[in-house]
């Protein structure tokens, strides 16, 4: 049974959608060479090209696959591994899995550096992802679907804004709990801070670089907030509104 689980699970994160996009790749060759006849070293050479058309193709139908997922199941709010809502845990481990598959492959970090390239790489991974307009994100979302990033935020390199938290059990179990991050308009968080689950930012505010928001932590509109845990520092003098 678990064998079974464990290789449809392979079949979904990587076979199908890896298959699919090969043959997509398969075919735009088959079609180009078909009138071409381009000698085998053309294609040698125009093998890193093949591999963009690829990947890009296989983070597309990956998205497509975990936008369908999501259309019928969501992540829970509460979860106890194992026991609870199997296939609550199914999405929240296929998810997992497809993110730390993605995020090794060749030239992800340099598709990240784009907007569209940002959010393709997220929907692998969320069913659906909140980011305003002219946000920069230079660092990770491990739940896009259950974050919201106001329009023209900054959301620094190495920061790690996560809507979820493990807890071990003394009986051996683990608990998986889950709530919204709201992050507002015009929000900075510096270098390697720690947005917990449940939090709440304020639009114009500042979190600090390396600070850390322990969980359900509400920023004030125009605050800045550092420490660990964060605290108030002091009022933003000037919005740049």
């Amino acid at each position: 049974m678990k064998f079974g689980i464990v290789l449809l699970a392979a079949i979904w994160i990587w076979l199908l959608p890896a298959t699919l996009a090969a043959a997509a790749v398969g075919l735009l060759v088959w079609l180009i060479n078909l009138p071409a006849h381009w000698p085998w070293f053309v294609w040698l050479l125009l093998s890193p090209t093949l591999y963009t058309c690829w990947l890009v193709a296989f983070l597309t139908f990956c998205a497509l696959s975990m936008r369908r997922l999501g259309k019928h199941t969501a992540k829970p709010k509460y979860l106890r591994l194992p026991g609870d809502n199997p296939k609550g845990a199914a999405l929240l481990l296929a998810a997992a899995n497809r993110r730390f598959l993605v995020s090794s492959l060749p030239l992800v970090p340099v598709l990240e550096l784009s907007e569209f390239g940002k959010k393709l790489v997220m929907r692998t991974y969320a069913p659906s992802v909140n980011i305003g307009a002219g946000s920069q994100i230079a660092g990770s979302l491990r739940d896009p679907e259950l974050t919201e990033i106001g329009p023209g935020t900054v959301i620094g390199a190495g920061v790690a804004i996560a809507a979820h938290a493990w807890t071990a059990l003394p009986s051996g179990k683990m608990v998986y709990v889950t709530a919204p991050v709201k992050v507002g308009a015009r929000v900075t968080v510096g270098g390697g801070a720690i947005v917990s689950y449940g939090c709440v930012i304020g639009d114009d505010a500042i979190i600090e670089p390396l600070s850390y928001l322990a969980p359900h932590t509400e920023v004030p509109p125009g605050e800045i907030w550092g420490g660990t845990p964060a605290i108030f520092q002091r009022k933003r003098a000037n919005t740049g509104r």
